[in-house]
């Protein structure tokens, strides 16, 4: 762009310098006008942490009891993931008021080597903690609790794939097992250890420790994240 100054009343010399000026400012402009080459992509950040919610992870198995039954099994667990999640409802068909429930893994009926521990808060009726072939999980609700009352209970376990010599614990947990019913219910917090020589873990399955029936209604959901 130009722009010339011409005046014949101003001096040569002032038209020059304010000329050169002028041009000066033009210049510049021009410059500020043009973009230059993009630049190469900045790296990419790193990939953030996936957030487990209440009921999150992959769904791998459900049971759902719609006639009485002796067992829930969950086979060939796939060791693709971290951990695993259990969400359990239990109710027995027993004619009592209540029954416990037991988890063996891996099909083990001979070995010692699983340890289920509890503390008790509100309706404290039993406790126990043993070292077993199962781990007693909970008691769960029979007939003579009103129809439509079951155990509740979301079990984490962690490092269910290690192998190796030297291996993490694998352990489960819940903070809120339990039913409410006045003078029956409870509520406790569960820790279950298993030892390293069932692992990897790949097997679970449920049962009635008095022998009785799971109920219908009584459902499993197993998750792996």
């Amino acid at each position: 762009m130009n722009f010339k100054l011409t005046n014949p009343e101003f001096p040569v010399q002032l038209l020059s310098a304010v000329q050169k000026n002028v041009d000066t400012q033009f210049s510049l402009l021009n410059q500020a006008l043009v973009t230059g080459p993009t630049g190469l992509p900045g790296p990419t950040g790193p990939t953030g942490s996936t957030i487990i919610t209440a009921g999150g992870g992959n769904l791998i198995a459900s049971a759902v009891v719609n006639s009485p039954t002796g067992t829930i099994t969950f086979a060939n667990i796939p060791q693709t993931y971290n951990h695993l999640r259990l969400q359990t409802l239990f109710r027995i068909a027993d004619p009592g008021v209540t029954s416990g429930v037991g988890m063996q893994v891996n099909n083990n009926t001979a070995s010692v080597n699983i340890n289920a521990g509890h503390i008790f808060s509100v309706f404290d009726r039993d406790s126990f903690s043993h070292v077993s072939t199962f781990a007693n999980l909970m008691t769960a609700p029979g007939s003579g609790v009103p129809t439509g009352i079951f155990a509740t209970a979301n079990f984490n376990i962690f490092n269910y794939t290690e192998t190796g010599v030297y291996r993490y614990p694998c352990y489960m947990q819940s903070h809120n097992v339990g039913f409410f019913y006045p003078g029956t219910g409870y509520h406790a917090t569960v820790m279950v250890s298993i030892a390293v020589t069932l692992l990897p873990l790949t097997g679970i399955t449920f049962f009635s420790t008095s022998g009785a029936l799971f109920a219908t209604g009584t459902a499993v959901k197993l998750y792996g994240f």
